[in-house]
């Protein structure tokens, strides 16, 4: 390819990791993973190009190897607190301490192998796929604003219009994971990210990120807490289901939520945020997310801003 002519050309060492970072993106945007893992590695190789780093950091969060992608920031002298690798360093750093140990030296492997503790997975333990499936949603998120900044940005439209704000609901909506779900279903982005990161992904988040493709986003209406959660109905199939980590001084029973959380063991989690929706808005929501269009939905969810903000 041209590409590969003007590498060749720039040769090895020093100056060629730019040039490498460029040709991963291109490839990024072609959907060729691989080969854009493959020449992220060619850059760092050579010297401490900040960009390559995180990128590559990136690939290596998905694969669930914290502190592999810990030691690309650190080599790479990626800040924690500002820049391209603030918010990747907080993706991980939930998952950079060691899960607890579950089990006695000389126990059988809680992982079924038959074999001691041990010599299985002492040292190398992995935290409950539990635990881990906010960190799944936060790779697709991750993936959505570097492949569909455009389609995200025509979601903030649509919604900052509803909501007939300003400048300051502008900023609201730019930093919402609320549209950003709406662009990875309704969008179709999560089709992308499944073809493009479930091979790199652990086998069992691959197959709940499979589950959660085929949620749809609901109405929900709160019928009454329960500990940390809240028993609710979903208005679209009648399903009793229950909603955790919801929370906000309007949660109270008969209170309708938008939003599409998404199954975790016993529980529905809103990774994606839900937002108060008054009741005379019901009839036309429901409408919309039978449509399923993503500017539709996303005006919906301005109009709920409007009508709550």
């Amino acid at each position: 390819s041209y590409m590969q002519f003007l590498l060749d050309d720039i040769g090895e060492g020093p100056g060629r990791s730019g040039p490498e970072y460029v040709a991963a993106m291109a490839l990024d945007a072609l959907g060729r993973t691989d080969e854009v893992i493959a020449a992220l590695e060619r850059a760092v190789a050579t010297e401490a190009h900040p960009l390559a780093h995180v990128a590559l950091a990136g690939f290596a969060s998905d694969r669930g190897d914290a502190h592999e992608a810990a030691r690309l920031l650190r080599a790479g002298r990626v800040s924690d607190q500002q820049g391209p690798g603030a918010e990747l360093w907080a993706e991980l750093e939930p998952f950079l301490r060691r899960p607890k140990v579950t089990a006695g030296r000389n126990d059988r492997c809680p992982c079924g192998s038959g074999r001691k503790y041990k010599v299985c997975h002492l040292g190398k333990e992995v935290h409950p796929a539990s635990d881990r499936a906010a960190w799944l949603y936060r790779k697709a998120m991750r993936y959505t604003c570097a492949h569909a900044g455009e389609m995200l940005a025509a979601q903030v439209g649509a919604a900052l219009d509803a909501a007939e704000g300003g400048h300051q609901l502008l900023m609201t909506l730019l930093g919402s994971e609320l549209l950003s779900d709406v662009t990875l279903h309704e969008g179709g982005v999560w089709a992308q990210f499944l073809a493009g990161r479930a091979h790199l992904l652990p086998d069992d988040e691959a197959n709940l990120a499979a589950q959660w493709a085929l949620v749809d986003r609901s109405v929900f209406e709160l019928e009454g807490p329960e500990g940390d959660r809240w028993r609710a109905r979903d208005v679209r199939t009648g399903d009793r289901v229950m909603l955790g980590k919801v929370h906000g001084e309007a949660m109270r029973p008969g209170v309708l939520l938008i939003g599409r959380p998404l199954p975790v063991d016993d529980a529905l989690q809103p990774f994606g945020g839900m937002m108060p929706m008054g009741q005379a808005l019901l009839d036309h929501a429901i409408d919309v997310l039978d449509g399923g269009d993503a500017e539709q939905v996303a005006a919906l969810i301005g109009s709920c801003m409007r009508r709550h903000g």
